[in-house]
């Protein structure tokens, strides 16, 4: 069994209502089977410290093929959005 790797750039914005905004860039994410049964996920947390509503854009830009679409989220003041598999929660799978 021939195992396909991914490697994907995923840039990730966060703006609280106040304006001042902050990029970050995660440099690999796996969504994709192993060997032996094992399955590789990449989980992501965002935590707003803050005290208002936070609008976070995440970018997927892989290494090979077409970029796909922005996807934004709200994070509540004070929460932590949890993304257990980040590729699947957001784009849907890592075969993009």
């Amino acid at each position: 069994m021939k195992a396909t790797t991914y490697l994907f750039l995923v840039s990730v914005f966060f703006q609280a209502t106040t304006g001042y905004g902050t990029t970050w860039t995660v440099s690999g994410l796996a969504n994709t089977p192993g060997q032996n049964k094992t399955f590789f996920a990449s989980e992501m947390k965002i935590r707003n410290p803050g005290t208002e509503a936070a609008e976070v854009s995440f970018s997927l830009l892989p290494v090979l093929g077409t970029s796909v679409e922005t996807v934004t989220r709200t994070v509540v003041a004070g929460e932590t959005l949890v993304l257990p598999n980040v590729l699947q929660e957001l784009w849907g799978g890592g075969d993009l």
